[in-house]
């Protein structure tokens, strides 16, 4: 049995015989170095400030006996994995079931024999030892385990989080806690023409720039979030007031317009945000995101560079939703919320529509883009640009929906066909470019 004695292991024994406290080190000290204590006070005292490699402990001794002292060393986070062995001149089975019990690895019984307690204490610190390692591991791997995952939820552009975690974490609060929350839907206004004009370089600045000012502005409960591009949503639990969540918007535009300008040109930077909130936009996370969205939007429509809380009606049922069709081709609404809806909702509203104007209502077309020329991977962007476009662009738009990954459709009230395709294609240009606009086919019923 050799061993540097530089990396000798520590043995703490603790006996009240002095006599066996000399013999026991006597064994153990050409392979180890041995602490010797007499009681099992003065020990558990030694204990607080030290961790030894093992214990080795005399069952009977006075003031504290081995079973007690056992017991508090097991109350110590650094001392419960350190292997224990007990000393005993009982011949009782009694005492090794309820030392085992306790947490002791073995019982070595007096007279002691040099090799047994050699052979038993090398065995006891070389499993202890392993049991250790593979504990330390495993927390290792859980450690990075659980580093992996929080990397995978975080964007690494602005150190936010992604999409699906503010998304679990938003579904889990409505679910369990069952009170008021909101949620901020932001972009910065005109993103594409910023990068175009200044490069990726800025614009990706931008970002972490936008990204600073969410996290200076919202408090540690809020969740902050980039789901893509220069958009950003911001959940925040326990309040639906809109005079406090007026309060943070508006603060998030004041550093907004005070820490950000592109390369010294004075054009300031610009967001759009839209607010929705529980109970009055949705009960669910979807519906709460699609209202906040919807709003977004409408703040695009209103000329950019503000916020538009979601109406207290945006979940309104198919039947609302065709009465306000109603209103609308009627001229007796001066609601300007536009309706973005499930692409079989918008045939029903159509419908309905051209019901309307068979008696006289007004004009009323339906609006088709196809997507089908545009790579797959643009799409998804595109289809905000162009959604943003037709939105500012196209006066009396009043419903948008998405047709698959493929199809954009808009339907219009009261606008004559010739003015109403040329407002598109400028709208279009506008937003996406010259070069998108002639790949994209547009169609009008």
């Amino acid at each position: 049995m050799r061993r540097d004695r530089s990396m000798k292991f520590n043995i703490l024994v603790v006996d009240d015989k002095p006599e066996m406290l000399r013999y026991i080190k006597s064994i153990l000290e050409e392979f180890y170095t041995v602490y010797l204590i007499a009681d099992g006070v003065t020990a558990l005292a030694y204990l607080q400030n030290h961790t030894p490699d093992m214990i080795i402990i005399d069952i009977n001794m006075p003031q504290m006996d081995g079973f007690t002292l056992l017991e508090n060393i097991h109350t110590m986070d650094s001392l419960k994995s350190v292997p224990v062995i007990f000393l005993t001149a009982s011949a009782n089975p009694e005492n090794e079931i309820r030392g085992l019990r306790l947490g002791a690895k073995d019982f070595i019984s007096k007279p002691i024999r040099r090799e047994s307690l050699l052979q038993r204490v090398q065995m006891q610190i070389t499993q202890g030892k392993a049991e250790q390692e593979i504990k330390k591991r495993y927390e290792q791997m859980k450690q990075e385990a659980e580093k992996a995952r929080i990397y995978a939820m975080q964007d690494e552009l602005s150190g936010l989080w992604k999409r699906n975690y503010i998304k679990a974490s938003a579904e889990q609060y409505i679910k369990k806690e069952k009170r008021p929350c909101a949620l901020f839907m932001l972009d910065i206004d005109d993103f594409k023409r910023i990068n175009d004009t200044y490069g990726h370089q800025t614009g990706d600045n931008l970002i972490k720039k936008f990204a600073f000012i969410l996290q200076k502005n919202c408090t540690e409960n809020m969740i902050i979030s980039r789901v893509g591009g220069d958009e950003f949503c911001v959940f925040i639990p326990n309040v639906s007031d809109k005079g406090a969540l007026s309060a943070l918007a508006d603060g998030i535009f004041r550093d907004l317009d005070t820490n950000v300008n592109m390369n010294n040109d004075t054009k300031m930077v610009g967001i759009s945000m839209g607010i929705a909130v529980i109970p009055e936009n949705g009960k669910t996370f979807e519906e709460l995101y699609s209202a906040a969205d919807d709003a977004l939007l409408e703040a695009k429509r209103r000329g950019k560079n503000t916020y538009h809380f979601a109406p207290i009606t945006h979940n309104a049922t198919k039947h609302e939703k065709m009465d306000r069709v109603h209103d609308l081709l009627r001229g007796r609404s001066t609601d300007s919320q536009i309706l973005t809806v499930k692409f079989g909702e918008i045939q029903t509203l159509y419908h309905f529509a051209r019901l309307l104007k068979e008696k006289g209502a007004a004009e009323t077309h339906v609006l088709v883009i196809s997507l089908e020329n545009i790579q797959k991977e643009s799409r998804a962007e595109l289809f905000d640009n162009l959604m943003h476009g037709l939105i500012a662009g196209v006066k009396n738009l009043t419903a948008l929906a998405k047709n698959g990954n493929t199809h954009l459709v808009a339907l219009v009230f009261d606008c004559l066909p010739e003015g109403m395709m040329k407002a598109v294609f400028d709208s279009i240009q506008k937003a996406c470019g010259a070069e998108i606009a002639a790949n994209l086919k547009i169609e009008m019923d």
